[in-house]
């Protein structure tokens, strides 16, 4: 029903307080001006009259008038007033009994509220209103008119069935609760027709029942299920429906729709039970005081709270245990309390002198003109809550420092993955405010934002398998890459959500330096696991690999001797590098500044430009090179570059790959001093079997000669005699030609021995190389007079050169000799010489006999004989060009020869300046 103006006083027969405050607030609520005037007997109604009220809220157990006989008696004296029972009592006999005395409705106490209430009077009201006009009415009206406006009035659904629970007479109500605009469209159906299965079965067999055992059906509290589905409550009121001989022919039925009471019911229901829950958790106390402000009643939490027993308390002013004067909010019958009061803070002194905190609540009784005439405090000990609120006011504070001032992040998420909050160590640690943060996923901190990570992170929270400590390195949003140590915890938030709360450790610096530990450890064993220089490159390359971007590298080694670069072993995406020069490389920069080196491609342009350095192949977005250092001497360079991405290589990689280089020189200098020590050794042993050869042919050239001498002496001292002058002369001549050849190859052989024990000392000199050469083969002019060969020495007198002037002189007065020997009379021999700003090149060209591919091949090696007779027959000793090749190369030169069969030779010496 509407809300009116209509004002109804309402009379309250109650004797619990707590149920009179409980319905006095009830009706607080209703719009309709409900006025309540609250009795505690029957007794004081007698005394005051009834006129003044509209409707009796009666409990059925009053202190003076028990059960039904207080109801007997109101509707004796009161017929006119309608009448609405109140009783805790479950019982369906009490309720029909109370009907039947003629009680408009009934009530039971715990499950029903404001709403419920509120209807049941109204209709309590219409229903007396109705009865009135139907007794004035009875006399002019059919009894069928009379009950089609009662039906057709009435709100509630009213039915009447025959005996196979079929409709045969309904009201407006219910014509609309089923959606149908007239009655003959619902007439011969039933339950099972209109509702699901469930209701329209169990309709239908209470009905069923009703009809066999004539029991009704009182305030049944019932779910409909409809068959679109939906659901709705209702309270039904079934009887059975006799003809005039008393026989049973069908049901008469009223229901009302209590969905709306019904949900305000299951939530006041969850209210309630959260309430019982608390107050079992919470201690609480109630007491009640007079006008007088006497206590008047004390429970058993008050004893437990303030010690007092009940007869220690009773008749004591409220203020007996008060820690200080009452206040004004405290102001009872004085005036100062005008309407109730709630959760008001004061202290208290138990018996035992401890004082307490306690929240309280007041509610004023009073008399039906509105003046107070008693109270109702309730109190809780809030002394341990308020000792725990300070604790907690602590700790909050402790964790607020605590999350604030953190140098670890800190993050909470949800099940889902949402960011909730963080602190700013974590703000700081990912670059983003946390505006940008909150309610955002985590993954936003990622530079790719990772859905997939979203979802795995989802099914571990929901199984609870987050890792609770992991190590990860993370790429941010800005590209960025760090490890974090992650240390995660499931909390429950205050609203009972799930969360994880997870806490970073920035550990860049810490696991950077367990990976180039476990870097130096790697190539350090590699040393001793790998002997193959190649593989322990390639080792070098995948090991520095994870520490910098290494798709393009390579490793430069240094040859001071030679001022050479070498790359012994190189990875690159535009083409496997060469060797390098030194001057105008990048390389060549690193190893004359001794520094590293990391330049993009405009520092790179600009190094050109200055002349500090030239671009050699396709020039880099960025390129890293290290010095090699080793025994604080630059050994080589490692080198990274990218041709695509300027950021891939910074600072960064940079302090790692240095913190490596020394080991990455030990590494090389022990494997190339292994290869050296290996080559030594194999070099070593041929030179031993080479000049164990030489030693054989040189015994083989010195014993021949001793032969012929001896031979041709004993020849000469047995038959002297025999000989003619000119066969004496003869074998005189032999004789002398033999001792020579044998005392210039003892010459030589002492000569080559002392460069071989290092007895020969090198005493190098500015020497003019034309007056040199002069000198040097000056004893030669007339050996080349005699076989009419010409010698040309085109040389310039500017030539000068660092060299032992003895060395010199020997080597070209050999290669003279040879010449000589081995050219046909009328030939030439051209001594000349060239210099630029590296090199000095000599050059002793003859138009002689030459040699073959095979001759030339071991023309140097000691262990191969190279005597053989000159165009006129002249022999040779066989080290002359051994000992060429030593000095030569003692004076840090080359020699080299080209000749061809029939058409001469040339041999070059080359010497750098």
């Amino acid at each position: 029903m509407a809300a009116t103006n209509q004002k109804y006083q309402i009379l309250l027969l109650e004797d619990d307080h707590s149920d009179a405050l409980l319905i006095k607030n009830f009706l607080s609520k209703a719009e309709e001006n409900f006025y309540v005037t609250h009795f505690f007997s029957i007794g004081e109604l007698l005394k005051s009259g009834a006129d003044q009220f509209h409707l009796i809220l009666l409990d059925l157990n009053l202190p003076d008038y028990k059960e039904f006989a207080g109801l007997e008696l109101i509707l004796e004296k009161f017929p006119s007033i309608p009448v609405v029972i109140l009783t805790a009592d479950k019982n369906e006999s009490t309720a029909i009994n109370a009907l039947r005395l003629g009680a408009q409705d009934f009530l039971h106490k715990g499950d029903f509220d404001w709403i419920r209430l509120k209807e049941t009077i109204l209709f309590s009201l219409e229903r007396k209103r109705i009865e009135k006009n139907f007794k004035q009415k009875v006399n002019f009206i059919s009894e069928e008119k009379l009950l089609k406006n009662l039906m057709d009035n009435i709100p509630d659904s009213i039915y009447f069935k025959d005996i196979r629970s079929k409709f045969i007479k309904v009201n407006n109500s219910t014509l609309k609760k089923f959606g149908f605009d007239n009655e003959s469209e619902l007439l011969g159906k039933s339950d099972l027709d209109l509702f699901g299965e469930a209701h329209g079965g169990a309709a239908y067999g209470d009905e069923q029942n009703i009809i066999r055992t004539g029991k009704p059906i009182i305030a049944k509290v019932e779910k409909e299920d409809w068959k679109d589905g939906s659901i709705t409550w209702v309270s039904t009121t079934k009887l059975p429906l006799y003809n005039e001989n008393g026989e049973i022919t069908g049901t008469f039925g009223i229901t009302r729709d209590i969905t709306k009471q019904k949900q305000i019911e299951e939530n006041y229901k969850q209210t309630r039970d959260y309430n019982e829950l608390l107050l079992r958790i919470v201690p609480s106390a109630i007491f009640t005081v007079d006008k007088s402000k006497k206590i008047t009643s004390w429970n058993d939490k008050a004893e437990e709270i303030t010690g007092y027993k009940r007869e220690e308390i009773l008749g004591k002013p409220c203020s007996f245990f008060a820690n200080e004067p009452c206040i004004s909010t405290c102001g009872l019958f004085d005036g100062k309390i005008v309407d109730s009061t709630s959760t008001k803070e004061c202290t208290i002194i138990s018996k035992s002198g401890k004082e307490k905190t306690i929240l309280k609540n007041i509610e004023l009784i009073k008399d039906k003109d509105g003046n107070a005439k008693s109270g109702v405090e309730t109190f809780i000990d809030i002394t341990d809550l308020k000792e725990a609120e300070k604790k907690l006011s602590q700790s909050e504070k402790q964790f607020r420092s605590v999350w604030e001032h953190a140098n670890e992040g800190m993050r909470i998420t949800d099940e889902n993955g949402i960011i909730l909050m963080v602190n700013d160590a974590y703000c700081r640690m990912v670059r983003k405010t946390p505006e940008e943060l909150t309610g955002q996923k985590f993954n936003v901190v990622f530079s790719n934002e990772d859905e997939e990570a979203v979802e795995k992170y989802i099914q571990k929270f929901k199984l609870n398998r987050i890792v609770p400590r992991l190590e990860k390195e993370i790429q941010l949003w800005d590209k960025s890459r760090f490890w974090f140590s992650i240390f995660s915890s499931h909390i429950e938030l205050n609203d009972n959500r799930k969360a994880l709360l997870s806490v970073f450790r920035d550990v860049t610096e810490a696991k950077k330096s367990e990976i180039i530990q476990n870097v130096i450890f790697e190539i350090n064993n590699a040393i001793y696991e790998i002997s193959d220089f190649e593989k322990l490159l390639e080792k070098i390359h995948k090991t520095i690999g994870r520490i910098v971007k290494a798709e393009s590298f390579f490793i430069a080694l240094y040859n001071k001797e030679n001022n050479t670069i070498d790359i012994p072993y190189s990875i690159d995406e535009e083409g496997k590098e060469k060797d390098l020069p030194i001057e105008g490389t990048f390389t060549g920069y690193v190893i004359k500044t001794r520094e590293s080196l990391l330049v993009d491609d405009e520092e790179s342009m600009q190094m050109v430009i200055e002349g500090k350095t030239r671009i050699v192949g396709k020039p880099s977005k960025i390129w890293l090179g290290v010095p090699i250092t080793l025994n604080d001497e630059v050994f080589g360079v490692v080198v990274t570059q990218d041709y695509n991405n300027r950021n891939a290589i910074g600072i960064e990689e940079q302090v790692m790959v240095e913190y490596v280089s020394d080991q990455i020189g030990l590494a090389l200098e022990r494997i190339i001093s292994r290869r050296k020590l290996i080559a030594s050794e194999k070099k070593l042993r041929e030179a031993n079997d080479a000049k164990d050869r030489f030693f054989s042919i040189i015994s083989h050239d010195l014993r021949n000669p001793f032969i012929t001498l001896d031979s041709f002496l004993k020849m000469l001292s047995e038959d002297y005699d025999q000989f003619s002058e000119d066969e004496k002369k003869e074998y005189l001549n032999i004789l002398h030609k033999t001792s020579q050849r044998t005392l210039s190859l003892l010459d030589n052989l002492l000569t080559w021995s002392r460069s071989q024990r290092g007895v020969l000392k090198i005493n190098k000199e500015r020497q003019n190389l034309k007056k040199l050469s002069e000198e040097a083969i000056s004893p030669l002019i007339n050996t080349a007079e005699k076989k009419k060969i010409g010698l040309i020495i085109p040389l310039d007198e500017h030539i000068y050169l660092e060299i032992d002037r003895f060395m010199l002189e020997t080597v070209i007065r050999n290669l003279i000799s040879n010449a000589i020997k081995f050219t046909e009379p009328g030939g030439t021999i051209t001594l000349s010489a060239e210099q630029d700003e590296q090199n000095t090149r000599i050059r002793i060209n003859d138009t002689g006999v030459g040699m073959d591919e095979k001759t030339v091949s071991e023309l140097f090696r000691v262990d191969v004989s190279h005597t053989s007779l000159g165009t006129s027959n002249e022999e040779g000793t066989g080290l002359g060009l051994i000992l060429c090749k030593e000095f030569v190369e003692k004076n840090g030169g080359t020699i080299s020869v080209n000749s061809e069969k029939g058409k001469g030779s040339t041999f070059t010496l080359v010497f750098p300046l």
